[in-house]
């Protein structure tokens, strides 16, 4: 009840148990696989590929199972989105380990090979990570770029064409200084503004960043080529559905080819 309480009455998060080969059920620790809390008709083993436990609610889709328990593929997909998060547990007096340097851990995030847009020389790439206006700002920098802004027709329809044509992606443009006002990262005003019909709206009074693209499953959220202007969270349906994509001046170093995704 604390872990759904705490961490998964809004998401869908994975418990520390698997199923062997022999279909015994075990946790990773060892311990004795004593009390469960299966849901009704759990576990299935749906497709005799369902052996990995994780519980609670998505609210995007229809995995709706609260604090009992699933038996679930290892992809930890439903309804086709990637949805299952991980809550990790330490032995007290221990604490988690502290995060490491935001340089180190901006490194570390998976993204698109490094290309670049002949009209000004800039470098691009696509952070394949979720997160908020504010994190892709940060993580740009860390990178040793900025949070990438178009500035004409040819560098917006580039950058869709590059990264954005399966994704939401984070513009780097806002208007938190001053309500209406729109800003690149570097504070310069900004005359190229394509923005979708009846945007910018700032709906609730809270929506100060730009996006633009298609996300994967289309009729969700798609603004193409066309922006819109966001909350910082850039949240659809409480799932954050929106990447970074950073500029540099010159070519970036190339991450690892562990931490190039090959996701489109």
């Amino acid at each position: 009840a604390f872990i759904h309480d705490t961490l998964a009455s809004a998401n869908v998060c994975w418990l520390g148990a698997f199923c062997d080969e022999q279909g015994t059920w075990q946790w990773v620790t060892g311990e004795p696989f004593s009390w469960v809390h299966w849901a009704p008709g759990e576990p299935s083993n749906s497709g005799n590929q369902e052996r990995y436990l994780n519980f609670g609610n998505s609210l995007l889709t229809t995995f709706l199972k609260g604090p009992f328990w699933n038996d679930h593929q290892d992809s930890g997909e439903h309804g086709g989105w990637i949805l299952t998060y991980p809550v990790c547990e330490w032995e007290p007096p221990a604490l988690p380990p502290p995060l490491p340097a935001q340089t180190a851990r901006a490194a570390s995030l998976p993204r698109t090979i490094s290309r670049r847009f002949d009209g000004n020389g800039h470098w691009y790439a696509r952070v394949n990570v979720p997160m908020s206006w504010e994190q892709a700002e940060e993580v740009c920098r860390a990178l040793g770029g900025r949070l990438a802004c178009p500035h004409n027709s040819e560098e917006n329809q580039f950058l869709y064409d590059s990264f954005a044509t399966g994704r939401l992606c984070w513009i780097g443009a806002a208007d938190g200084a001053e309500e209406g006002v729109w800003k690149d990262v570097t504070g310069a005003p900004l005359t190229y503004l394509p923005w979708a019909p009846g945007e910018p709206n700032n709906s609730g009074a809270i929506e100060h960043y730009a996006q633009f693209g298609r996300d994967l499953h289309a009729g969700i959220r798609y603004f193409d080529t066309q922006w819109n202007d966001a909350d910082a969270d850039g949240a659809w349906l409480a799932r954050l559905i929106t990447f970074p994509v950073c500029e540099w001046e010159t070519r970036p170093p190339q991450p690892a080819p562990a931490m190039i995704s090959s996701v489109p």
